[in-house]
């Protein structure tokens, strides 16, 4: 009896979970711990689960899983890309996207890593906050490059000239900095973020504010949402952003967990004058989060 119990449970939650993405998404609290706890690939697990536990499996179950696992299936192959973009990479430049996991300053063999010679920013989330001595050692690493600590544990650095930060976000939960910076002679705009992690919390709100402090030109917004990108929050972006992540990479879009494709939290998104070329992405098990190195462009006159 338990056993059947626990395989219509999960069943269950699977189902749920794909009507969940398809039509509500995050619009209240317990559709979002659903929308964002049970994302494509576990909601295939929990079929097999399912299968296992419910065998012999009747007819009406057997459509009910296959319909789930079609749209699963089609979830994740929307993720997917086989081959990168090919794109004119004239006067790009590389920018580095790494959620550490808090410890940065404990992983030292990590650091050269994190600059190429092409880039020319990096955003750090939960770097930690360095001790005096290890924050001179870090910055010692890359000299080329202005380092800087931000509120809640946020390290930057920016080849190029740091004009001046500003704190939008709230210091218990909310992390939104917006960084004026000049890179080859020009000035852009970058957002870093820490959105909470807390499956209670609305995500939409936090997104708003992003967005209505948020640069229409040679802007840029990354960081780690703890959102996936087809959150409604987003919906409101889309006219005026477009999402890295979705464009110059192979294979699966997500981010998060320790290069299993189950969440894309780690996100940058462009304003429409600038464009992505590459991603790369690189697990480790420093941290849960990959680290993203993207190559960004500006978008040719006259295109969308």
């Amino acid at each position: 009896m338990a056993r059947r119990i626990a395989g219509w449970s999960a069943l269950a939650l699977s189902t749920a979970s794909a009507v969940i993405a398809l039509i509500i998404r995050d619009a209240i609290v317990p559709s979002e711990m659903i929308f964002f706890g049970v994302p494509w690939l576990l909601r295939i697990g929990l079929l097999g689960i399912a299968w296992i536990l419910l065998r012999p499996v009747s007819r009406k179950c057997l459509l009910l899983g296959a319909l789930v696992f079609t749209i699963s299936i089609t979830q994740g192959g929307r993720s997917y890309r086989y081959v990168t973009d090919s794109a004119d990479r004239a006067g790009s430049f590389k920018v580095t996207l790494w959620n550490t996991g808090r410890s940065l300053w404990k992983m030292p063999r990590e650091w050269p890593a994190l600059v190429a010679k092409e880039t020319k920013l990096v955003v750090l989330i939960e770097a930690g906050s360095f001790p005096d001595d290890t924050w001179q050692r870090f910055t010692a690493t890359h000299p080329d490059l202005t380092w800087k600590q931000l509120e809640g544990g946020i390290v930057v650095g920016v080849r190029g000239r740091l004009i001046d930060t500003t704190a939008f976000g709230d210091a218990d939960r909310f992390r939104c900095h917006r960084l004026r910076v000049e890179i080859d002679g020009v000035r852009f705009s970058v957002f870093a973020i820490d959105i909470p992690s807390q499956p209670w919390l609305l995500r939409q709100p936090y997104l708003d504010r992003i967005r209505n402090v948020a640069e229409n030109e040679r802007c840029l917004i990354l960081g780690d949402f703890n959102t996936p990108p087809e959150a409604r929050g987003f919906d409101a972006w889309k006219d005026r952003f477009t999402l890295a992540n979705d464009s110059g990479r192979q294979g699966f879009r997500e981010t998060w967990l320790y290069g299993l494709p189950v969440l894309t939290l780690d996100q940058l998104w462009l304003s429409r004058d600038l464009q992505n070329h590459s991603t790369i992405k690189t697990p480790t098990l420093r941290s849960d989060h990959m680290r993203m190195t993207f190559e960004l462009g500006t978008l040719p006159q006259g295109g969308k």
